[in-house]
């Protein structure tokens, strides 16, 4: 299985705790962003989506976003581990409540299903999506059990990978860890890290760190 800690924060959130933590973060699949124009310039951002209500579809999902800020209109490609897949459009977006002492990182997302692979939502109830991920429906898959991509295993670290291309290597990956403020991996810090690298065929590059943080 994926390393799983964006997830640290990121996923509880979904699960509908007070105050995020890692949601579980069990991988599924994610796919490409299939827009007009290049991603080239952008930076992908992390989506979770938990179904909550099969029967009631975009307004049975909890969709949370990680990372710099979310517009109304961006697409997210999500697939689920069982394989089937979805894109959604961002019907509406507020920053997360719990962190209005920092830039808010945490995007909560009112979701619109645009299409969807199948009418059976996935067996699992979770999908993991990218925005502006430059991924592929049918090439992409996530990509499991790789070492950091800064090739320092920190405490707790998890790391989410993605093969946008299907050639077997990643073209981005989260790593996820404790951190202190000043972005030091610290295990009781009291800061979520999250860095992203994106690349081509396995050479990836540190691109930014995210923060999140609970609020006094």
């Amino acid at each position: 299985m994926v390393r799983t800690r964006l997830v640290v924060c990121a996923l509880a959130v979904a699960a509908g705790a007070a105050t995020p933590a890692v949601v579980d973060a069990r991988p599924g699949k994610v796919v490409r962003v299939e827009r007009r124009g290049s991603t080239m310039g952008h930076i992908p951002r992390v989506c979770t989506m938990s179904i909550t209500d099969p029967a009631a579809g975009a307004a049975g999902m909890l969709t949370y976003c990680f990372g710099p800020a979310v517009d109304v209109g961006e697409r997210i490609i999500a697939v689920s581990e069982d394989g089937q897949g979805m894109v959604l459009r961002v019907a509406a977006v507020s920053a997360y409540q719990g962190q209005q002492c920092i830039a808010p990182t945490i995007w909560q997302i009112t979701p619109e299903i645009m299409e969807s692979t199948s009418v059976t939502p996935s067996s699992s109830g979770r999908y993991y999506g990218l925005i502006d991920g430059g991924l592929s429906m049918s090439h992409s898959k996530v990509m499991q059990n790789l070492p950091p991509a800064d090739g320092q295993a920190n405490a707790g670290e998890s790391t989410i990978s993605f093969d946008q291309d299907g050639d077997g290597t990643a073209e981005f990956e989260l790593d996820s860890f404790t951190c202190n403020d000043a972005g030091v991996a610290d295990p009781s810090g009291g800061v979520s890290c999250w860095d992203v690298f994106t690349g081509a065929h396995g050479a990836l590059r540190h691109v930014r760190m995210d923060k999140w943080k609970v609020c006094p």
